[in-house]
């Protein structure tokens, strides 16, 4: 929220900021996986609230899904051939501190996209409420909301989470 205060010196505009409002979030991490666990079968291990996925496909081979839409989100994409194909940002190879990817992996991007109505919701109303807590939006996205699991047509409590997945919980 921006306030206006009388006349400001200096040519001033006079505006000051009250509130800075979280409107939307966008969490990540980057993990590097093997070629073989990067497949479609790996999504039939999905548990999510969401009830939207979209997975894609470029020359029959797997480039993403995304989960959700709208409030929350999730994306899960081959980051360094998005960045060859889309982004050309080559300095994330400076970021994971490698040269190239490993021979028989990949690195997959787990994003995670929030907008204002969710975290209303988890009680984020303004950026210090985020700066103050953000691990606990990303316990929520990936502990709550999407889950990778050895059985999903199991009752949740006999549902063992997939060791890939305990790295991205951490």
């Amino acid at each position: 929220t921006v306030g206006m205060r009388g006349n400001p010196p200096n040519g001033g505009v006079g505006a000051f900021v009250n509130v800075a409002k979280a409107s939307r979030v966008d969490l990540c991490v980057d993990l590097l996986i093997s070629d073989e666990m990067w497949r479609f079968g790996l999504f039939d291990h999905l548990v999510t609230w969401a009830a939207d996925n979209a997975i894609h496909f470029k020359h029959r081979k797997l480039t993403g899904v995304q989960i959700g839409k709208g409030a929350i989100l999730a994306r899960i994409y081959d980051k360094p051939r998005e960045i060859v194909s889309r982004s050309q940002k080559s300095w994330m190879y400076d970021i994971w501190n490698i040269h190239y990817v490993p021979d028989g992996s990949k690195i997959v991007r787990f994003e995670f996209q929030l907008r204002r109505e969710v975290l209303k919701d988890l009680a984020v109303n303004t950026v210090w409420d985020f700066l103050s807590h953000p691990r606990g939006l990303w316990a929520y996205c990936v502990h709550k909301w999407l889950r990778f699991v050895d059985d999903p047509s199991v009752e949740t409590r006999f549902q063992n989470t997939l060791p890939f997945w305990n790295v991205v919980q951490e």
